[in-house]
């Protein structure tokens, strides 16, 4: 058993790791003025998975009001700010957004690409630094999880249990070319404890079973506002630098 779990946690470090293309210092030496732009924040995802296929279910709820995508705007900046001139831009969250047929057209990377191409007013900033809902596959199973959400597995599962979870992936746009120079998933730090737990990439924490909100108050839980943004808070920092922004 403890050797099936060491191999089972080296296979999420590995996915964990599948990160695309870094910065390098020939990227960051030109890079003087950068924006920051965040649409990771409008929905929260309440996640059920059962066994064989059987009780899955998921329901989203928006959640604008807990002011996720500011925060993110906020401690990016922070963060960047060390490194490089920092400017505030205006921009719409929803052209970054799955459900848009302007995204549709265009897949990856280069869709977070198209959208920051179609809104982009200044011609001083050199990078666009955006953060986007990540999709990662749970464990071994044909499941997946979205964005910021909770999902619950019944007891009759190795890992039975509620996970909260805030999935999201960093892509940086080149301001003039506006093609991607870099991107990365978000980068599990110590403290994210829950590989020791749970097969979910990326950063989450197991919560007890209380934590699930009944049909229509997620929006209003504060409770899961907070945990959210403690996720968020510890974890945005060490993808920016992990990603050599900062070199």
């Amino acid at each position: 058993m403890a050797l099936f779990r060491a191999c089972f946690l080296l296979a999420v470090l590995l996915l964990c790791g599948g990160a695309g293309p870094m910065m390098t210092t020939d990227k960051t030496t030109a890079i003087r003025r950068v924006a920051v732009m965040s649409a990771v924040g409008d929905k929260f995802t309440v996640r059920k998975i059962g066994v064989m296929g059987f009780g899955n279910d998921a329901k989203e709820f928006p959640v604008d009001a807990w002011g996720i995508d500011q925060l993110v705007v906020s401690k990016v900046r922070s963060v960047l700010a060390r490194r490089f001139e920092v400017r505030p831009v205006a921009y719409d969250k929803s052209a970054f957004r799955r459900d848009t047929s302007a995204f549709f057209r265009t897949r990856g990377e280069d869709a977070i690409a198209a959208g920051v191409r179609a809104q982009a007013k200044a011609a001083d900033i050199d990078a666009y630094i955006v953060v986007t809902p990540a999709t990662v596959p749970f464990g071994l199973s044909k499941q997946s999880l979205r964005g910021l959400g909770i999902v619950n597995l019944p007891p009759s599962l190795v890992e039975a249990g509620a996970y909260l979870f805030a999935l999201y992936k960093v892509t940086v746009v080149d301001g003039h070319s506006f093609t991607v120079i870099a991107n990365s998933p978000a980068i599990l730090v110590s403290q994210d404890t829950v590989l020791a737990t749970t097969s979910i990439h990326g950063p989450a924490r197991a919560v007890d079973e209380s934590w699930m909100p009944a049909s229509l108050d997620a929006a209003h839980n504060i409770r899961l506002k907070s945990a959210i943004t403690e996720l968020l808070d510890r974890n945005l920092p060490r993808t920016i630098e992990t990603m050599r922004l900062l070199q």
